[in-house]
């Protein structure tokens, strides 16, 4: 209820505030070496607290902490590039009339916004793939196929890596040893027919698809 969803919006603070820093120290280091970050280790201690602020205030306001991940969309890629379009100017400022950023070239900033992006942005979309396919997983069409080749590649590219698909790959079988042990997207050929009841046991398969050509 109302304890699990402030655990979670505590979780995605705790989540940026790391992200966050990462992107920030990587910017840095990346600009002007691991050494001169080091050299401005103070530095970057003290202005490190205000990106923070500053950015997680905009992520607030931009609602990206009362997002349901498992929902993440366009909507929360748009709120990411708007939060980094506000913060990171406003950020650059504030710092420059606190610190004046000596030792910080202020193309760092540049650097950081785009970390950001691809950090908070990945983060979220990774989530939300990892609960699709915890749910799909749990509730879809279990499938093990038989015959790994391109009429086996063909359905699992089109029906069950489909986004909204109820099915779900758990295996491939064939009979020619030289496949047995690979995989297609990710699935792995685990042996041949006579290792049907086997494998079908171990995977728990609803459905049993024949997947060779005429």
């Amino acid at each position: 209820g109302n304890n699990f969803g402030m655990r979670g919006r505590l979780l995605l603070v705790a989540l940026d505030v790391i992200l966050l820093s990462v992107a920030y120290i990587s910017a840095i280091a990346l600009r002007i070496g691991w050494e001169g970050a080091l050299e401005n280790v103070g530095l970057i201690l003290r202005t490190l607290p205000v990106v923070l602020v500053i950015s997680l205030y905009f992520h607030l306001r931009l609602g990206l902490f009362h997002a349901i991940l498992r929902y993440a969309s366009v909507d929360t890629a748009a709120a990411i590039l708007k939060s980094v379009f506000f913060s990171v100017p406003l950020s650059c400022l504030v710092l420059f009339l606190l610190f004046r950023l000596d030792g910080i070239p202020r193309c760092v900033f540049v650097i950081y916004g785009m970390a950001a992006i691809l950090l908070v942005g990945g983060s979220r979309f990774f989530v939300r793939t990892r609960i699709h396919d915890a749910k799909r997983a749990a509730s879809g069409t279990r499938l093990l196929f038989y015959g790994a080749g391109d009429t086996a590649e063909l359905v699992l590219r089109g029906v069950v890596l489909a986004r909204n698909s109820s099915y779900v790959a758990v295996g491939l079988i064939d009979d020619d040893s030289a496949k047995q042990g690979r995989r297609i997207h990710g699935i792995k050929i685990s042996g041949g027919l006579e290792s049907l009841p086997e494998i079908a046991a171990a995977t728990k398969i609803d459905e049993l698809w024949v997947c060779i050509p005429d």
